[in-house]
């Protein structure tokens, strides 16, 4: 339980809390948590196609160029 706490922590600072400033770093961005639930959907449907994990920067990279788009809500 500890190393899970642990880890948990590392990703929270190491990974998710520097990306969710970079969405908060984007002119026009309203809820940075929706916008990186978007980059997470859109890296799952480009590494499906890809046939492998294309990684968090190179789908934020494409995720950009592409205008960001965002889960279609219903």
């Amino acid at each position: 339980p500890a190393l899970k706490a642990l880890t948990s922590v590392q990703w929270r600072v190491g990974e998710f809390e520097p990306m969710l400033q970079r969405m908060r770093d984007l002119e026009g961005t309203v809820d940075p948590i929706q916008a990186y639930c978007d980059l997470l959907h859109f890296r799952y449907v480009k590494s499906v196609e890809a046939g492998h994990d294309i990684g968090t920067e190179s789908a934020f990279a494409a995720w950009l160029e592409a205008g960001r788009p965002g889960f279609p809500v219903e």
